[in-house]
């Protein structure tokens, strides 16, 4: 079992959020090679994706007022 200490946040309609870069790489289809030589934050598609720490809670993650699921 791995424990991230980060969590990316994608700033779009809705917020979404992922727990690394290669499950975000299999939601949203973009190509995780690419992505995984850019440094953050990261325009994608018109959004912004960022790393951010993600607390204490496992599976949800609090921005903007909001309670996001992690997937």
């Amino acid at each position: 079992m791995r424990y991230n200490r980060s969590v990316l946040i994608l700033y779009g309609e809705p917020i979404e959020a992922f727990e690394d870069l290669k499950r975000f790489s299999e939601v949203t289809g973009a190509v995780y090679n690419t992505l995984k030589q850019k440094k953050f934050p990261i325009k994608v598609n018109g959004k912004m994706l960022t790393k951010e720490p993600k607390g204490e809670s496992m599976e949800y993650i609090e921005r903007n007022g909001q309670l996001i699921r992690i997937l």
